[in-house]
């Protein structure tokens, strides 16, 4: 699943007390890194999470996800319609659900 967020740092400290692996892809990890991460997310069984901030909401290819979780309104309506078809593009053969 997807988590997005705009203050990601509360969503991460409440997935590390459950004990869930997270994938950070967020500002404050150079690129390389969150690369590395965004692969981690896509391969290994125990990532279950991609935090995801503004700054992943352009460029990535999420097409593989079936769930997304937008801790909060997004008050940018294009900015939401960019996460969200950033794991739902066109021709996409996957349902993704997303909840606020």
């Amino acid at each position: 699943a997807i988590v997005f967020s705009q203050s990601i740092w509360r969503a991460k400290v409440a997935l590390e007390k459950q004990d869930i692996r997270t994938a950070d892809f967020i500002p404050r990890i150079n690129l390389r890194d969150r690369i590395k991460n965004l692969e981690a997310f896509r391969s290994q069984p125990d990532v279950h999470v991609l935090l995801l901030s503004n700054q992943g909401s352009h460029g990535l290819d999420l097409s593989f996800v079936t769930h997304m979780f937008l801790l909060e309104e997004i008050w940018d309506k294009s900015l939401e319609q960019q996460v969200i078809s950033r794991a739902n593009p066109m021709g996409a053969k996957e349902t993704l659900t997303v909840e606020l």
